[in-house]
């Protein structure tokens, strides 16, 4: 199963250096390589944009934060990014647009912050080019990171080898064919993520029984959390759950943070011995190759119980010449 989806990152890796190369040989002035000539459309600007600014964060670090925290911080996080990904195309997006124009057609940001205030002795410029290179050094970094993080975690590929191929791979593409290769490739990315992200979210749905089973998976455990809270938390109260549903949970903080300080337990278990032995503190036992259970371990005492009733059984039997039910 891997394997084929395995060649199928090989051939995007491949596409989107064809493309670069094909973006090279269209790119004729600097205007052209930096900002793509200025004619960019609008939906080409807006996935290339977020493509590139929300990729490995959305698929990746976005879900990371949900299963460690749970939904409400990640929920906030995604709240506040769209709030503040809508300001900036609203209130910065278009004038900076026009006003770098006017600004003697500046092509970068220290440019523009230099023609713009007239900063002949390059202050401006040179405070926002560190600014830029310390924060996307650890933008851009994130983003191998995160390349070297998918192989190693699905692959099993080693993960610094990952990272240095699709480094190489998108410094080609991009370096290559500019900001129009760029684009391109982000429009492209972009799409396929907006697809992934619902397809994922319609079959995990359906996995999970429907919407109302999800939420209600959720509600049981809290619900039982706030009765428990409201008696008092002792660290005895706790849930059961399956360990394959472990990978779904999306708890409240409060939730989390009580699991975290041992006063409330949600114990994932693979079958019902697992259980036993949680309710109960004994061991379950496991048979031997002549089906006998350990002493001391509940299903010894279940198998000596059963033997018990039906000795009595077969004693009763007998005393009534096999009249039972008469």
């Amino acid at each position: 199963m891997k394997l084929p989806i395995l060649i199928a990152m090989v051939l995007y890796m491949a596409m989107v250096i064809w493309i670069g190369v094909i973006y090279s040989k269209k790119t004729k002035t600097s205007e052209d390589y930096f900002l793509g000539g200025r004619g960019l459309g609008p939906w080409v600007t807006a996935m290339s944009a977020e493509a590139s600014d929300m990729s490995s964060w959305l698929l990746m670090g976005l879900p990371g934060l949900a299963y460690a925290t749970g939904f409400s911080q990640a929920g906030w996080t995604a709240i506040g990014l769209i709030l503040g990904t809508y300001l900036n195309w609203k209130i910065v997006a278009k004038r900076l647009r026009h006003y770098t124009e006017v600004a003697d057609n500046a092509i970068t940001v220290p440019d523009f912050f230099s023609n713009r205030f007239k900063d002949d002795k390059k202050i401006l410029s040179s405070i926002s080019a560190v600014m830029i290179l310390i924060f996307f050094t650890v933008y851009t970094a994130s983003g191998f990171a995160a390349c070297g993080t998918l192989f190693n975690s699905v692959f099993g590929l080693n993960y610094q080898k990952s990272m240095i191929v699709c480094a190489i791979v998108i410094v080609l593409y991009t370096s290559m064919g500019g900001f129009l290769a760029a684009s391109t490739t982000d429009l492209i990315q972009g799409l396929l993520m907006s697809f992934a992200i619902v397809i994922v979210l319609i079959v995990g749905v359906v996995n999970a029984g429907g919407v109302a089973n999800v939420i209600a998976h959720g509600q049981a455990i809290e619900g039982f959390f706030d009765v428990c809270r409201h008696r008092g938390l002792t660290g005895d109260q706790g849930v059961i759950i399956p360990r394959t549903n472990v990978k779904d949970l999306m708890l409240r903080e409060d939730v989390l943070n009580a699991v975290d300080e041992g006063k409330f337990h949600i114990y994932a278990v693979d079958n019902v011995d697992d259980g036993i032995e949680i309710l109960t503190g004994i061991k379950a036992g496991k048979p031997d190759k002549h089906g006998n259970y350990p002493k001391g371990t509940v299903n010894y005492a279940v198998r000596q119980g059963l033997e018990y009733f039906y000795k009595r059984y077969v004693k009763f039997a007998k005393e009534t010449h096999g009249c039972l039910g008469r």
